[in-house]
């Protein structure tokens, strides 16, 4: 157990001079030239992911680690927010409060604009990738077709 609070006292002294949090959108990352210190903060931290930016001559390679998405920022935060100053706290504090109130992502949300739940029966996907995460809602799409004259019978199983 203390050898466990000894690293991830290093790992928040390691983040306040080397760290690094993005305000624009949830990523927390630590660039530096040793990987042994990298590989470190990794391990003690326990998520994210590590890895290498070649960089060309004269200047060394760069070994990275970042985490980007909001659960692994605030879980980040939560390790080390005691060993952290108060201009990484702030910032920590900035990020979660803009993501906390910024709207769901079109591919997590559960109902269309017009209240209609997403369901296997009532959503379609476009683009160019059968996974793409343009969905609308068959009920929405049925109702603009007989709007403008190309109703083409497609009905629900509600």
């Amino acid at each position: 157990m203390d050898s466990w609070l000894a690293e991830l006292r290093w790992a928040a002294g390691l983040f306040e001079g080397e760290g690094s949090v993005a305000t624009q959108r949830c990523l927390v990352a630590v660039g530096m030239t040793d990987k042994d210190s990298v590989d470190r903060f990794h391990a003690a931290v326990g998520f994210g992911h590590s890895g290498v930016q070649e960089k060309r001559p004269p200047y060394k390679r760069l070994y990275l680690w970042r985490a980007e998405s909001y659960e692994h920022t605030q879980a980040l935060a939560a390790l080390l927010w005691w060993g952290l100053g108060i201009r990484r706290r702030a910032q920590f504090a900035q990020i979660l409060n803009k993501a906390k109130l910024a709207p769901v992502r079109a591919s997590l949300r559960t109902v269309c604009p017009n209240g209609h739940k997403y369901d296997r029966t009532l959503q379609r996907r476009t683009g160019p990738k059968a996974g793409a995460i343009n969905r609308y809602c068959s009920l929405c799409a049925n109702q603009h077709r007989k709007k403008y004259g190309r109703y083409d019978g497609l009905v629900s199983d509600d």
